[in-house]
């Protein structure tokens, strides 16, 4: 692939709401990825050898990434750890591909709080290897791959039609195999046929490589690109969920979970899953379909007191053993003295959760307002007394930018500014 690619960034007047003004003018807009990886410090080890290890500040507020390169096989070196070509928030180093080998680079990525070394746990971490192409030799051809590592709460995603790459797992790993040794020019994320996405849950720590089967008689460098962002795929390896929703109401410190199933063919069970803040998800209950025939709502009443900051999610499990999670919902046990209103997270991909107090059952309204003023979403919200916590629908059908949620309920107008990736 050529060294070159672009980005834009869009400057936009704001005009919302009169009271916003001054709060919010002047925002730049650009689709962000979820870490940004610039400017690393060599802090231990011989540069671009195994064993390295590189500090990124700032990867995103609060957080460092410590790189280190854990492995190199099939003759493979490294010519620069992180270039500056391309997506420049991207992870992008120059690999040497030698003649006739096939190798990988094998990066271990630490998040640690800023400045330390402290282990910090991430509640999600996207990452999506662009442009896995190719090229051809006047004697024979070069295939990209690229392999990420599973983690207990992970899943895959790419386009299952019109793909150029060969998806197979092996052990722990995900591999993508360019299968054409078509090139692209520069790194772009429109070309999604060569692009491959893992997520991870609740983790600090993630291992992936990049690589290529050389099978020229020449050798050459090629620029790799890891991006730390989610990406929707028009054809995805992910089934339509059978899950229409999950949200949750706490009151007098008790957590109870409401969902909907649109279809339990296929499924198996329905693990309720739960975290703290100092702690990984762990199986608090189990629903098992089979035992559920002609329900498809389901309530689950967490009988622990909630004490400080709690998630929840479920994690449904098919008959063939796969397994696909659900939005997070939080609940706080401070929350309405802090706040009455908050969307969950700050920036939003995907999904997101709203969480909302109310002094009675009833109703409440959602909306999403762009910068020109304009509502772009809008969503009935059915509340009960207390915190309510509750999935937004369709938010991945956003523009990227910045916008202003608003929440009406109780005559009472809530507002929060809020960035879609």
């Amino acid at each position: 692939m050529n060294f070159m690619k672009t980005n834009g960034t869009r400057i936009l007047a704001i005009a919302v709401f009169l009271y916003l003004l001054l709060l919010i003018a002047s925002f730049s807009i650009k689709a962000q990825p979820d870490y940004r990886f610039k400017n690393p410090v060599l802090i231990s080890g011989t540069d671009l050898a195994i064993g390295a290890k590189y500090r990124f500040n700032n990867v995103k507020p609060g957080i460092d990434g410590i790189m280190t390169i854990a492995d190199l096989t099939g003759g493979m070196t490294l010519s620069e750890l992180d270039g500056g070509s391309g997506f420049d928030d991207a992870f992008q180093p120059y690999i040497n591909c030698a003649a006739k080998k096939r190798g990988y680079v094998e990066f271990l990525l630490e998040f640690v709080n800023n400045g330390t070394g402290t282990p910090a746990n991430q509640l999600e971490v996207p990452l999506t290897a662009i442009d896995i192409d190719g090229w051809e030799f006047p004697d024979e051809k070069l295939y990209e791959l690229d392999e990420f590592e599973v983690s207990p709460a992970s899943y895959v995603n790419y386009s299952l039609t019109g793909s150029a790459l060969d998806i197979k797992k092996t052990a722990n790993w995900y591999e993508a195999k360019n299968n054409s040794a078509v090139t692209y020019d520069g790194i772009d994320t429109a070309q999604k046929d060569v692009m491959f996405t893992m997520v991870h849950a609740n983790v600090n720590s993630i291992r992936f490589r990049v690589g290529a089967d050389n099978k020229s008689k020449q050798n050459t460098m090629r620029l790799r690109s890891v991006y730390f962002q989610k990406f929707t795929y028009a054809n995805s390896f992910l089934a339509k969920s059978p899950l229409l929703y999950f949200r949750g109401n706490e009151k007098h410190k008790k957590v109870e979970l409401q969902w909907q199933l649109e279809n339990t063919a296929g499924l198996r069970s329905v693990v309720i899953e739960k975290s703290t803040q100092s702690s990984s998800f762990k199986s608090i209950g189990e629903v098992w379909i089979s035992n559920n025939a002609g329900s498809n709502y389901f309530r689950f009443n967490d009988n622990e007191a909630l004490s400080g900051n709690s998630l929840y999610r479920l994690r449904l499990v098919s008959q063939n053993g796969t397994v696909e999670y659900s939005n997070i919902l939080s609940f706080r046990d401070n929350f309405a003295s802090q706040n009455s209103f908050k969307v969950y997270p700050g920036v939003i991909g995907s999904n997101a959760t709203v969480t909302v107090k109310a002094i009675k059952p009833g109703a409440a309204v959602f909306e999403m307002v762009d910068l020109s003023g304009r509502i772009v979403h809008r969503q009935q919200l059915v509340v009960n007394e207390g915190n309510n916590s509750i999935q937004l629908n369709n938010i991945n059908t956003l523009t990227a930018g910045n916008y202003i949620a608003v929440v009406k309920i109780d005559n009472t107008v809530y507002s929060q500014q809020v960035l879609k990736q």
